[in-house]
């Protein structure tokens, strides 16, 4: 499949797409959960019955079900522009509606929003600077925004490895990965402009928080450039990578003796101010 500019490089529709959202659930979840609990507790705006979520580009959804264990009793509507891959028990949850939106041509679901997130979305939309006013437009009083990242200045590295050809392969496909995404319109340095943005876009109290953990071969973090690259292959192969590289790399990462840094997340939340 070629992917035109400003279109997301990964496809919902590629088989293995249920298996990398699971690897990204697994990899971000507890801390996107973390952080929006403490926010919204130091912010004193802990939601409540009555509250609206928005979860933008939710891929198998599994937000929802944090956001209504954790964070909300009221309603949360769960937005992507492929929605195939929602998990039934957020598809049948009492809270939740699933929406399929194309956030390139379509208006967002109407607010007002007590809370919006969105993971790994902006930095692959070209209109990602007009999508964030847009997103302010819909925040209640109060509301909350936060918009999480991968970026330029955090790809992940090889700690440790058997074989120094591990590092060099893991190196080349970074680069290649990078090179994919830039071709599918992906700004790398929107995760470092995030809070700049979202302070001209008129939100309060914006905060960035940045983290990055370790991942052992065989784990959700090492699984997930397993199943990426697998989708991304006759791409990664244009950029320099042979087929004979990614299964190499590919069986790597399933050594629990292979260590990597995860990508680092960058994590950035602010609120509309309230009324007088």
């Amino acid at each position: 499949m070629t992917t035109a500019p400003g279109r997301y490089a990964l496809d919902n529709a590629h088989e293995g797409a249920p298996g990398m959202h699971e690897c990204l659930s697994g990899v971000l979840d507890t801390n996107t959960t973390d952080l929006l609990v403490k926010y919204l507790s130091i912010a004193d705006g802990a939601l409540r019955h009555d509250t609206r979520t928005l979860l933008l580009g939710a891929g198998n959804g599994s937000m929802a079900l944090k956001v209504a264990d954790e964070i909300s009793y009221g309603a949360i509507v769960v937005l992507d522009l492929d929605t195939s891959r929602i998990r039934p028990e957020v598809r049948d949850h009492h809270q939740v509606e699933v929406i399929t939106c194309d956030l390139l041509a379509e208006p967002l679901p109407p607010g007002p929003w007590d809370l919006v997130h969105a993971r790994l979305l902006f930095a692959h939309l070209p209109n990602r600077d007009k999508l964030l006013l847009d997103v302010v437009d819909t925040l209640a009083p109060g509301g909350t925004l936060m918009i999480e990242d991968w970026g330029v200045a955090g790809p992940g590295l090889v700690l440790d490895a058997p074989s120094p050809r591990t590092k060099r392969l893991f190196q080349r496909y970074q680069q290649a990965l990078i090179a994919v995404f830039a071709d599918a319109g992906n700004d790398p340095r929107w995760a470092t402009r995030t809070h700049a943005a979202m302070r001209d876009a008129g939100l309060v109290d914006v905060e960035t928080h940045t983290r990055a953990r370790s991942w052992t071969g065989g784990s959700p973090g090492c699984q997930l450039p397993i199943a990426v690259s697998t989708e991304l292959e006759d791409r990664l192969v244009t950029h320099g990578l042979t087929r004979s590289d990614l299964d190499e790399l590919r069986h790597d990462l399933t050594d629990p003796r292979v260590v990597l840094t995860g990508n680092l997340t960058w994590s950035t939340i602010g609120r509309t101010p309230l009324e007088d």
